[in-house]
């Protein structure tokens, strides 16, 4: 299995309590979000199988990181320099898939997150030869609408995805842990052929629905978003970490 990190973002939301810096870099207490990110990962891969996607603006950011705290992750460049001007999180997939030649299972995971649980189990539903897509119980239906929405058959098959619903249907949402087994991955080309929307791996998982067998996966524990302010206030508070109010 190879794993790629999404963390070309830009987080413009987030500026003015960060500063000018990634997302995944934010310091929470004594440790970054990224620290946190491959702490999890390296219990399920080696760190060479690896791949993080950047941007340009801020690819030296992540160049000083990893040399210093995990120099065998691969960095991909994916050359954009601008908000207005990114690639979006499903092209930075292909684009990681074709330029590391990657053929193999994948896990894709966005960078901006803090993952408090073991991610061997969903590693080990790749057995089963589907797609997987972690889900949390949400009954907060306003939040909803931010979120990719889930509409789970009797067995725990997605038969229903909606990415930002203006009505949510379901509270069940879509975290950002992808799992694509090697037999599926080309998924992504079919996808952007089509036309669709490039900027969040849930339009993905809403074009796969009905075309490919999609699974939910229960996550045993919290995951923290820190893409917007509040989200960041939220896991700062949780952490016990001043300095974000």
């Amino acid at each position: 299995m190879k794993v790629i990190v999404l963390a070309a973002g830009y987080g413009t939301r987030l500026t003015p309590l960060i500063g000018d810096i990634p997302k995944a870099l934010v310091t929470l207490g004594d440790v970054s979000v990224l620290d946190v990110l491959l702490a999890r990962l390296r219990d399920v891969v080696a760190e060479e199988h690896i791949v993080l996607v950047s941007n340009a603006r801020y690819l030296p950011d992540f160049e000083n990181y990893l040399e210093a705290n995990a120099p065998s992750v691969r960095l991909l460049n994916d050359g954009s320099m601008t908000a207005q001007t990114r690639l979006g999180a499903i092209r930075d997939i292909l684009f990681a898939i074709d330029y590391a030649q990657l053929d193999d299972d994948l896990l894709i995971v966005a960078a901006d997150n803090l993952i408090l649980f073991d991610l061997a189990p969903l590693a080990d539903c790749l057995r089963d030869g589907r797609i997987h897509v972690a889900i949390r119980h949400n009954p907060d239906m306003e939040d909803q609408k931010r979120r990719g929405v889930v509409t789970l058959g009797n067995g725990g098959e997605i038969v229903g995805f909606a990415e930002k619903p203006r009505e949510p249907s379901s509270p069940w949402a879509a975290a950002p842990l992808y799992l694509l087994p090697r037999s599926l991955i080309r998924v992504v080309d079919d996808f952007i052929a089509s036309g669709g929307n490039p900027d969040s791996p849930g339009y993905l998982m809403e074009y796969l629905v009905g075309r490919h067998p999609l699974m939910s996966w229960r996550m045993p524990g919290e995951i923290l978003d820190i893409g917007n302010p509040d989200s960041l206030r939220i896991a700062a508070h949780e952490l016990g970490v001043a300095g974000f109010e």
